[in-house]
């Protein structure tokens, strides 16, 4: 049983010690990926772009807003919740809402798991505009 396990651990040596050519390159660009400066501009850059990508996509998608692919980061205001480091509320011409990320938008452009967004001329009585199919 010795001798097996003695074996065994052997095999598993030599197979860690030689390492090919596409497994170093991969390590050499993974550990340089790894060490890449992380600035906070690099991070609101990437957290604007996942939140002009996500009220772009609910606009259309909820509001059928025809200028939906105009939208840019300046036409909306947002700021994060305290208590989830993943939700960031949204307020967008009539519009106030929410998203919740599934991993953080500052890394990642990803769609959010959740939304809600309300339109706030409806809870003021008045009749929302008609929009052109």
């Amino acid at each position: 049983m010795k001798k097996v396990t003695t074996a065994i651990l052997l095999l598993g040596l030599i197979s860690t010690i030689s390492a090919g050519p596409i497994k170093d390159e991969y390590y050499k660009v993974e550990n340089t990926l790894r060490n890449l400066k992380d600035t906070p501009e690099k991070r609101k850059a990437q957290l604007e772009r996942t939140l002009v990508y996500s009220v772009r996509m609910a606009m259309k998608r909820l509001f059928n807003d025809q200028d939906w692919n105009k939208i840019t980061i300046k036409d909306f205001q947002y700021e994060r919740s305290d208590l989830n480091p993943h939700m960031y509320y949204i307020k967008y011409k009539t519009y106030i809402g929410y998203f919740v990320f599934p991993n953080s938008p500052e890394y990642y452009l990803v769609l959010p798991s959740e939304q809600k967004f309300l339109d706030k001329r409806k809870a003021q009585g008045q009749k929302p505009a008609k929009t052109k199919p």
